[in-house]
């Protein structure tokens, strides 16, 4: 059985061996993290649906008109979200398994949608006009 770590004199694998098994390990995080991921943007643009329907679609729902503003992607959606719960651009690139200049941008972006100054206001605009779920 191979195991990370260092190489014990008793362990009959090369350190090739090691180091093809560590690359495996991580390319199986980064899998499960982008299904994960998957699932969150998923369900982020079924809720997006719900609060604003497609531009041009007639809707007779009442919360059809709650907002009117420019629409968020689903990626700036879940960056939303992370902001909300406080993690700087460094924990969401990681959580979203991107770079941090990715997350920037998205961060921008918002701000330019939401005509927001900071990531706080963002926060609070976003609840205000039911972008993020309450609590």
């Amino acid at each position: 059985m191979l195991c990370l770590g260092p190489k014990r004199s008793d362990d009959p694998y090369t350190s090739q061996d090691h180091a093809l098994l560590e690359t495996l390990v991580r390319h199986l995080a980064l899998m499960f993290s982008s299904q994960q991921l998957h699932t969150q943007l998923m369900n982020v643009e079924q809720q997006a649906a719900r609060i604003a329907p497609p531009h041009g679609e007639d809707s007779t729902r009442a919360d059809a008109a709650v907002y009117d503003g420019p629409r968020l992607t689903p990626q700036q959606l879940v960056t939303l979200r992370y902001l909300a719960e406080g993690l700087t651009n460094k924990q969401i690139a990681e959580r979203l398994v991107v770079v941090e200049k990715t997350v920037h941008k998205h961060v921008a972006a918002i701000f330019d949608k939401l005509e927001a100054r900071n990531r706080t206001e963002a926060v609070v605009i976003a609840h205000r006009k039911r972008l993020l779920p309450p609590g």
